[in-house]
């Protein structure tokens, strides 16, 4: 079901998320048609067409009978995680390229809280217990939230900023190092030509990316914030695609005296956990230090 641009979708009133306390801890199939009211919710004040609860209803049918065909709700590995995001992208943006705020952090904050919450859990899971009790503060549901850091809108930004058969490449530090320097991660196109530089090196045997002792993960990490410094020296959003290259692979060639200055501020760092900080002992999901 494909969205035209003059339909307005439900925006979030920036604390969605305190809906989803009593459910914590449910089951996916629990949560699976969660009951919504759009009478209750808010929509762009200028827009004469707004969503229907039966169309929204009906897209929810649609995407949970296409979920099931690929595998939902099965356990996911690494890499069904991958396939899973891809997938699940694609399908987003397949049905809602035309919305006039298909790209609005505020609207994916309500269709992840009240239509979709468990294609959220599915991927990312219920965030942990705080003394026995579901957390509060914004921090912990920022899978949920309206920022960037939304489930259901990464999924869909990443296949339409990098494309799916870039995204299957790529892993999710990669994606956060990246996302988590807006300095030149919020350029599209730069964005691009830097993940799809770093993907390559994998495949490359003679590169030293990932490889003499490091893991992708932080390599990922160090390369993209050396970027960021030079990056405000020269932005590259005034290179060409070919500049950008160059000197990701350059940076690339100089990790080796890169990485050992950040060893030790590496292990001492907080890190952070879809959205909540830990220290580096701490347990979950891929994590991203914050330098």
């Amino acid at each position: 079901m494909a969205f035209g641009a003059d339909i307005l979708f439900p925006r979030s009133r920036g604390s969605e998320w305190t809906t989803l306390l009593d459910l914590h801890g449910r089951s996916l199939d629990e949560i699976a048609d969660s009951p919504f009211d759009l009478r209750r919710s808010e929509f762009h004040p200028a827009g004469a067409q707004r969503v229907s609860d039966g169309q929204l209803r009906g897209w929810r049918s649609d995407l949970n009978r296409w979920a099931y065909d690929h595998a939902f709700p099965a356990p996911l590995n690494e890499k069904m995680r991958s396939k899973w995001d891809v997938a699940l992208g694609q399908r987003l943006l397949d049905d809602t390229s035309e919305l006039a705020e298909g790209d609005n952090p505020a609207v994916w904050c309500w269709l992840a809280t009240h239509l979709l919450p468990h294609f959220v859990l599915y991927r990312w899971g219920w965030p942990n217990f705080v003394d026995g009790q579901a957390p509060r503060g914004r921090a912990p549901w920022a899978r949920f939230g309206p920022t960037d850091k939304n489930g259901l809108l990464m999924a869909r930004q990443r296949v339409l900023v990098y494309g799916a058969d870039l995204t299957r490449r790529a892993s999710e530090q990669e994606f956060q190092s990246i996302q988590y320097r807006p300095a030149y991660g919020l350029d599209r196109r730069v964005a691009r030509v830097v993940l799809e530089t770093l993907v390559d090196a994998v495949d490359d045997p003679d590169s030293n990316y990932g490889r003499q002792g490091s893991t992708r993960s932080d390599d990922a990490d160090d390369v993209c914030v050396e970027l960021r410094v030079i990056n405000s020296l020269r932005p590259m959003c005034f290179m060409s695609d070919q500049q950008i290259r160059h000197l990701v692979e350059a940076t690339i060639e100089r990790l080796p005296e890169i990485r050992d200055p950040r060893k030790e501020a590496r292990r001492n760092a907080t890190k952070y956990i879809d959205g909540q900080e830990v220290m580096e002992t701490g347990t979950g999901g891929s994590t991203s230090v914050p330098f």
